[in-house]
């Protein structure tokens, strides 16, 4: 419908980036020593939604050229659409600064704590953006 308006569209991502997204967080629930397994998964569903870019949520009415739209399809593509906003990456970079964080000490976390509070706060909810500033390390003491 948008292409025969001439409006731009760019369709959702698969399920593919989210699948790995909940893929990530399911292994890393099974414990520490899969934890490496989870930064794997949580490492390509970034690098897939980086090339996907943002996505727009896609607001189906109760029909369109006489098929229904179902409750089931309206959720599907909000669902979608989450693979690549702020919120979901900022989650992904705070669960990658935590295994990090284990493996390596504070150092070896910075970079994706860091990432997570940007986006955070660029998308994030209030809880989210509040936990990821806790995870930031203070500033160094001036000399």
């Amino acid at each position: 419908a948008c292409e025969a308006e001439g409006r731009d569209y760019t369709a959702p991502p698969l399920g593919t980036p989210l699948a790995r997204f909940y893929l990530a967080h399911s292994t890393y629930a099974l414990g520490r020593d899969r934890w490496p397994v989870a930064a794997d998964h949580l490492r390509a569903y970034l690098r897939e939604v980086e090339l996907a870019g943002p996505q727009r949520v896609l607001n189906m009415p109760n029909g369109w050229q006489g098929r229904a739209i179902s409750d089931g399809e309206r959720k599907a593509s909000r669902f979608r659409n989450r693979a690549c906003s702020d919120e979901a990456r900022a989650d992904a970079h705070a669960m990658l600064s935590l295994i990090a964080e284990q493996g390596g000490g504070a150092e070896a976390a910075l970079e994706d704590a860091r990432r997570a509070a940007e986006l955070a706060q660029a998308g994030g909810v209030v809880e989210q953006r509040a936990a990821a500033a806790e995870r930031l390390p203070p500033p160094p003491a001036a000399p």
